[in-house]
């Protein structure tokens, strides 16, 4: 298993823990709001780079010029929040969710210090990738 690869699945395991112990948490499957609200678009590394690529791969051609649109507009764009150029208008879902980088996987989750979910424990345990 890839650095990445290992990083979703400690992130998915917290992830997971976090809504067990929390019913009532915001951040489920058909909530948007996080892409949505983007203070940018997120950076990303070379590995997640290429494992969104995997994902767009799939997509039809008609969706790809959609999100190369969306892309293309934010250049633009001053104000913010910055909505997610990948974001599907239509079906409010993510169209590469399973491909989705870090940022998208623990947005929302870290935010609570006191419960030490801060994102540097996802970080920095040695992974480079």
């Amino acid at each position: 298993m890839t650095t990445l690869l290992q990083l979703h699945v400690d992130i998915e395991v917290r992830v997971q823990g976090i809504r067990a112990s929390h019913p009532g948490w915001l951040c489920a499957k058909g909530c948007d709001s996080c892409c949505r609200r983007l203070a940018q678009v997120p950076q990303l590394t070379a590995a997640e780079w290429d494992l969104l690529r995997e994902g767009l791969a799939a997509l039809p051609p008609e969706r790809l010029w959609e999100i190369s649109r969306n892309t293309a507009a934010l250049a633009g764009q001053r104000s913010r929040p910055v909505v997610c150029p990948l974001l599907d208008q239509t079906s409010q879902a993510c169209p590469v969710y399973a491909q989705r980088p870090v940022t998208c996987r623990s947005y929302g989750f870290y935010v609570q210090r006191h419960l030490d979910l801060v994102p540097e424990k996802w970080t920095t345990r040695g992974m480079v990738f």
